[in-house]
């Protein structure tokens, strides 16, 4: 009679133990991707950057420095290696689309190494840049300038001044600019 009770337990004991699982799996998935019940990620803002004409300080990020980044951790292993080919390929069609921004939210929220990680060294710049031409910004490069006067949300403002951008998409300019440093990704576009 007692092995009938021990073995009704077991299954029981099992099946809570699954459940914890996958409460502890799902409490990580919503920690590291920044999702809460009412929070779906969902972005709607558009916008570029020129660092070659700004004075990007790449010490300056330190407000980066400072926040616990979760950006390393993964369940499986393979996200990262996954995201990084994703990010390029959204920003290779990005680039391609004339309504397309490489970052789209980069005006309304603070990047992290997640949202570059992947991208080429030119990719990273035109993002960058995306930041200043979503304001107007005239480009002494060519190659910039022909690049943002494909894109249809791009009007060219002669009276742009780089304290036109916000404290937002100012720090993300620097936070770019050092992940290009630190990553050995700089880009020079042609003149």
């Amino acid at each position: 009679m007692k092995d009938k009770k021990t073995n009704v337990w077991v299954p029981v004991a099992v099946i809570i133990g699954i459940l914890l699982v996958a409460m502890i799996v799902l409490t990580v998935f919503m920690v590291v991707t920044g999702r809460s019940a009412g929070n779906t990620g969902s972005s709607s803002s558009k916008y570029h950057a020129d660092s070659t004409q700004s004075d990007v300080k790449p010490q300056d990020s330190d407000d980066y420095i400072q926040d616990v980044s979760l950006d390393e951790f993964s369940i499986g292993g393979s996200s990262d290696d996954s995201s990084a080919s994703d990010n390029a390929e959204a920003a290779e069609v990005a680039m391609e689309d004339p309504n397309g921004y490489i970052l789209p939210d980069s005006d309304s929220r603070k990047l992290k190494k997640s949202d570059l990680a992947g991208m080429t060294a030119q990719q990273l710049s035109y993002a960058k840049n995306e930041i200043y031409a979503r304001h107007g910004r005239v480009f002494k490069s060519s190659e910039l300038q022909d690049y943002f006067n494909e894109k249809d949300w791009y009007e060219e403002n002669d009276d742009f001044k780089d304290e036109d951008l916000s404290k937002k998409e100012a720090e993300n300019t620097k936070f770019i600019a050092a992940y290009q440093k630190d990553n050995d990704l700089e880009y020079k576009p042609a003149k």
